[in-house]
């Protein structure tokens, strides 16, 4: 069992509405999604699930976490997820 969870060193937020979050960002800026929104082509954008399966995105989301985290980014903006089941927990993290 770990005692710590993974703690980007880039600043972390996570947006109630990440099409909002990124119209207005004005920083160098990677995005970790979950949802179902079109997103460019850019490895600056992780998508968590194609599907918008939780627990897809939970074994999706330390690696995703730690390849923005090595981009030397201004900030990370992730998705919020659904507040029920394992979303609760991930919003957590």
């Amino acid at each position: 069992m770990l005692k710590k969870h993974y703690s980007p060193k880039t600043k972390f937020i996570i947006s109630d509405n990440i099409i909002q979050s990124i119209k207005e960002n004005q920083y160098n800026a990677g995005y970790l999604i979950f949802s179902k929104i079109e997103i460019s082509n850019n490895n600056k954008f992780i998508k968590l699930s194609r599907s918008e399966n939780l627990e897809e995105a939970a074994q999706n989301l330390y690696a995703a976490m730690h390849q923005l985290d090595a981009m030397n980014l201004d900030v990370i903006i992730a998705e919020k997820f659904p507040e029920s089941g394992i979303g609760i927990s991930l919003n957590d993290r």
